[in-house]
C-alpha cells in the first residue's frame, strides 16, 4: 500500500537529512542497516530514491520505506509523517477534508475565557 508524501512530509525528511548534515548518498548507505535482507536495493537507487521524494517527483512511498527512515532518523513514524493528524482528519465526522487552526487575533480575543 502507499502512503501520499505531502509537501509538508518532504520537507520534514529533508530537513531531517540535512539536520544531520547528510547527503542523499549518505542517508542511503544508512538505510540497508535497517531493511530486512529481502529485496534489498543498490544504495545508488536508494539515493535516486531520496531525491526523487524530496522532490516530490514520487509522491507516494510504502509502508517498508516509512519504516526504514523513521528507523534511520530515530524518530517515530507517526511523529515524522504526521500521521496521528492525518488519522484525525480522516476520522473528523464533520466531514472535512483540512483542519483550520484559529488566527493569533481570534485567540487574543478568547483568551479572556481563560484565566491565567
Amino acid at each position: 500500500m502507499g502512503y501520499e508524501t505531502t509537501p509538508v512530509v518532504r520537507a520534514r525528511l529533508r530537513a531531517e537529512r540535512k539536520r544531520r548534515r547528510w547527503d542523499p548518498a549518505r542517508l542511503a548507505r544508512e538505510m540497508p542497516a535497517v531493511m530486512d535482507d529481502t529485496q534489498r536495493p543498490t544504495v545508488a537507487s536508494l539515493a535516486r530514491s531520496v531525491e526523487r521524494w524530496e522532490k516530490g517527483q514520487v509522491t507516494r512511498t510504502t509502508e517498508r520505506y516509512r519504516l526504514v527512515y523513521a528507523e534511520v532518523f530515530g524518530i517515530p513514524e507517526n511523529d515524522l509523517f504526521g500521521l496521528a493528524v492525518a488519522e484525525a482528519v480522516k476520522a473528523c465526522p464533520c466531514g472535512k477534508t483540512s483542519i483550520s487552526f484559529p488566527s493569533s487575533r481570534r485567540l487574543r480575543s478568547a483568551a479572556h475565557w481563560f484565566p491565567t
